[in-house]
C-alpha cells in the first residue's frame, strides 16, 4: 500500500513533489500536456517578465502529472486485489461442502455452486433457472415454500428436512440476501430421522 492510500487525498500532492525532488516519480501512464498548454508555457518562459510564473506553472503541470500517475498506479493496484479477492471469494462458494443456491424471489435458481450441483445430480448451467420446487419430491414442496415465504419477509428460518426427487433426505435452511433482491439457500446431505 502506498502512503497516498493510507494517508488520504490530502498527502498526494507532498507525495509527488518529494517523488519529483527525489526524480523518484513513477513513469507516466500516457498523460500527456496539451500543445496549447506547452506553447503558453514557451511564451510565458521566453518573457523575462512571466518566467517565474512559466516556472511555477511547469511545477504545478508536473506535479499533477506525477499525482495523476500515482492515482493510477494505485487504481490499478486496488483492481489487482480486488480480482484476487473476488477469485478467492468464488472458490470458497464453488468448493463449499455444502450446496448454495441464490435464488430469485420466486424461487428460481439464479446460480448454484458445485456441491448443489452434485446433490442435484445436474450440471451448474442445468440447475439454472430451474425452480427449486421441480427438485425436490411433491411431499417436500410446501415446506420449502413456507421457509422461501419466511427468508422473503427477513423471519428467521431454521433448518428444515426436504426429500429431494430420489427420496434422499436433505437439510435445507433458507435466509434473504442483504440487498433483499434475492434469497440464499443452503442444501446439505441429511441423515435419515430414527425410525424413518
Amino acid at each position: 500500500m502506498t502512503s497516498s492510500k493510507r494517508n488520504g487525498p490530502e498527502h498526494l500532492r507532498a507525495d509527488a513533489e518529494g517523488r519529483l525532488r527525489t526524480g523518484t516519480a513513477p513513469v507516466s501512464a500516457g498523460w500527456t500536456v496539451g500543445a496549447e498548454a506547452l506553447s503558453l508555457l514557451y511564451r510565458l518562459a521566453s518573457d523575462p517578465n512571466s518566467s517565474a510564473n512559466a516556472q511555477k506553472l511547469l511545477h504545478e503541470l508536473q506535479t499533477h502529472q506525477v499525482e495523476l500517475d500515482l492515482q493510477h498506479a494505485q487504481l490499478a493496484e486496488n483492481e489487482h486485489e480486488l480480482a484476487l479477492q473476488l477469485a478467492n471469494y468464488e472458490c470458497l462458494y464453488n468448493h463449499a461442502p455444502a450446496g448454495y443456491l441464490v435464488l430469485d424471489p420466486n424461487g428460481r435458481i439464479l446460480r448454484s455452486n458445485r456441491t448443489a450441483s452434485e446433490l442435484f445430480g445436474l450440471d451448474a448451467d442445468q440447475l439454472e433457472d430451474k425452480m427449486l420446487t421441480s427438485l425436490l419430491s411433491p411431499e417436500s414442496r410446501s415446506a420449502l415454500q413456507t421457509a422461501l415465504k419466511d427468508a422473503g419477509i427477513g423471519k428467521a428460518t431454521e433448518a428444515i428436512q426436504v426429500q429431494a426427487l430420489d427420496s434422499r433426505p436433505l437439510g435445507l435452511l433458507a435466509g434473504m440476501a442483504p440487498g433483499k433482491d434475492a434469497v440464499l439457500v443452503m442444501v446439505f446431505p441429511e441423515r435419515p430421522t430414527q425410525g424413518g
